[in-house]
């Protein structure tokens, strides 16, 4: 439902205060509030418009494999702009009839004048003045009101893609990332989502335009007779030649976009990569590098626009040449024919209708192909390959990338840590949270020739179980970890495979995620404060100390990418963000490589195994997977995966590897 307005006291109060008894104006200090304005309402928020528009690309894709790409797209978003579009359909057909039949009845008006020159006019003509100021009303609001519903489907339109886009793109396989620069995800974005939004507004002048044309010209005919044919003609003629220059000013535009979107990126490059610019003096070369791309782009648009000028012009002109040729064609073909007062009038209100359609097919055209190809790029995007969740609350890839807008996906990229919380408890005695039996491959050796595989896996960790995986450099532990938080595809095609990865997960990356906030929001992570576990998170990490040493404690602002953080602090503060979560799954990635030895084992022994307290640990009711080179810790964890040259070599407890012996040479060494 609609949102309530803002509060009529409030504004009353504020309308009183900002006068005083002697009717001068004083200034107002009083800020303005979210209750001063009009919220929202419910089904135009943008989470609601993400849900419907991963509900309707969902089901238009399952319905017909054939409807994918640019169709199934284009369906989606009809699914969302029908139930207004449809009612501004209505008022623009209503403003179509009205536009046409004013020239009819200036028409009767001066008739009525030329048939009774003496007569008054207010007899006879009172009831069409009456008629013509109904139908001029009639066609103010029937415009105003489809011009309101179509702003509305457009902001409908833009605000559920950019949702969506949003959405999509932190759920994108690492597949599903190849070749996609932030350039071009901006562009998505800022660019080709307002080109959606400028063709719902125009979009019902498509079939509108069209028989407005066909309408008047059929009265022109009536009117003039033969003659109008030439003018309607000669105003026809001038389409092929718009066409061709906005198919010109397309191919154009085309090519700046390109452009466009590697100025983007490399601005964004120089913006992320600010301290590495600065430290080797590469300002220059990067501001160098802009212009000589902006350069471009300009030239670009400096062609674009003598055509888009080439196209106005000619659309103006065509009516007054159309115009001109019937009625000189109308007066030489017939000595009886005079251009009377009701004649001509109706003849230029009839040619005057004409104007604005065909004046605005141009530019229609243009608008129609900037939408089109701004749906082609939104549904290559939202082809590419992502993750979602399954029935079940696991992860899986999807390459079709269906979502339903409001979900949390148990997925991360590389360099992120992000703790995902779906609200789901397990039972103590529940089957095992994280059940894997398969492989899993990196790359696709059919397309790129290039591929990496880690098979022989066998995990199945249990709520308050910790299992480590261990192995030389480049062996295949992160494949193991990117594919249990969803990031690659499970291999289900061998017998008796299997993957589960069940409730929710926190993931911490070997490269920690900082955000640019306080020590606080960045181990929050948007969760509510609980004071107490929030003491015992800092104190397990180790922070502690750290944040009392800071000028503001844990309001102490961390600078982007956590410039102002030693490395060991940034890698306890994704431990701590972890940690913090209530997630059902935890899975790190050789989180403590960057920390010292003595602070490694504090970690340890605080957050999974309390020396002489039992497992009262922070992840002590939580499955761990931990990718680790410190062996020292393995005789106190429940089950060790050992991984060398892309295969699982062992599986088992510490007690178990003292009989393990490979006889493979890489195996041996890993074992060792």
């Amino acid at each position: 439902g609609d949102a309530p307005p803002p509060s009529l006291s409030r504004s009353v109060r504020r309308l009183i205060s900002s006068r005083n008894f002697d009717g001068e104006e004083e200034e107002i200090v009083e800020e303005l509030t979210a209750e001063d304005v009009y919220g929202i309402p419910r089904n135009m928020m943008s989470e609601d418009l993400a849900a419907k528009f991963w509900t309707a690309h969902r089901r238009i894709a399952s319905g017909d494999a054939k409807k994918s790409g640019m169709r199934s797209f284009l369906l989606v978003l009809w699914e969302l702009s029908k139930p207004t579009y449809l009612r501004a359909a209505g008022w623009q057909l209503v403003v179509t009839a009205c536009q046409v039949s004013m020239p009819l009845l200036v028409r009767e008006v001066l008739l009525l004048l030329e048939d009774h020159p003496g007569e008054s006019f207010r007899s006879r003509g009172m009831p069409l003045a009456l008629i013509i100021f109904a139908v001029s009303a009639l066609d103010g609001v029937g415009a105003e009101r489809q011009k309101y519903l179509a702003y509305k489907t457009g902001i409908t339109l833009r605000s559920a893609v950019v949702s969506a886009s949003h959405g999509h793109v932190l759920s994108l396989t690492p597949g599903g990332r190849t070749g996609l620069t932030a350039g071009q995800i901006t562009n998505l974005v800022a660019v080709d989502s307002q080109k959606l939004f400028e063709l719902a507004q125009d979009g019902n002048y498509s079939w509108s335009c069209p028989l407005a044309m066909v309408v008047v010209s059929v009265l022109l005919i009536i009117e003039l007779g033969p003659s109008s044919i030439v003018g309607i003609v000669a105003m026809f003629l001038f389409i092929p030649l718009v066409k061709w220059i906005v198919r010109r000013m397309m191919t154009i535009r085309k090519l700046r976009a390109t452009v466009a979107d590697a100025r983007v990126e490399t601005t964004s490059s120089m913006l992320q990569g600010m301290r590495f610019a600065k430290l080797n003096r590469y300002e220059g070369r990067f501001v160098d590098r802009i212009l000589e791309l902006r350069d471009k782009e300009v030239k670009h648009l400096r062609i674009e626009l003598v055509y888009f000028a080439a196209t106005m012009f000619l659309t103006v002109v065509s009516p007054v040449v159309a115009s001109a040729l019937s009625f000189i064609c109308y007066v030489l073909v017939d000595e009886d024919h005079v251009l009377t007062a009701s004649r001509t009038f109706t003849s230029l209100f009839l040619f005057s209708a004409l104007r604005f359609p065909i004046n605005y097919l141009g530019k229609l055209i243009g608008k129609a192909a900037q939408g089109l190809q701004a749906c082609h790029r939104f549904s290559l995007f939202f082809d590419r390959e992502a993750v979602v969740e399954d029935n079940s609350g696991g992860v899986k890839s999807n390459g079709v990338g269906a979502d339903d807008g409001t979900r949390t996906p148990n997925s991360s990229s590389d360099d992120a840590d992000t703790p995902v919380s779906d609200g789901t408890a397990a039972e103590p005695d529940e089957a095992p949270l994280i059940d894997v039996s398969t492989n899993f491959t990196v790359g696709d050796p059919l397309t790129s020739g290039m591929s990496f595989k880690v098979s022989g896996i066998e995990m199945q960790v249990r709520r308050g179980e910790l299992h480590c995986i261990v192995g030389p450099v480049g062996a295949g532990k992160s494949t193991i970890v990117r594919g249990l938080i969803g990031e690659l595809p499970p291999d289900l095609s061998e017998p008796n495979s299997r993957f589960h990865v069940g409730g929710s997960v926190s993931f911490a990356s070997q490269v920690p995620f900082v955000l640019n906030a306080t020590v606080r929001d960045n181990i929050l992570f948007g969760d509510p404060l609980d004071a107490e576990r929030y003491a015992r998170v800092l104190d397990a990490t180790c922070l502690a100390s750290d944040v009392a040493s800071f000028k503001h404690g844990d309001r102490t602002e961390i600078g982007e990418r956590g410039v102002t953080l030693s490395g060991g602090q940034k890698a306890r503060l994704s431990l701590a963000r972890a940690a913090y979560s209530r997630s059902d799954v935890v899975v790190l990635d050789d989180v403590l490589s960057a920390l010292d030895a003595g602070t490694s084992r504090a970690v340890f022994e605080r957050l999974f195994r309390p020396v002489g307290t039992g497992r009262d640990g922070l992840f002590s009711d939580r499955a761990v997977v931990l990718v680790t080179h410190a062996s020292h810790f393995l005789n106190r964890v429940d089950e060790i995966v050992i991984v060398a040259a892309g295969r699982c070599v062992f599986s088992g407890s510490w007690r178990d590897l003292e009989d393990c012996r490979p006889e493979d040479r890489f195996e041996a060494d890993a074992v060792d």
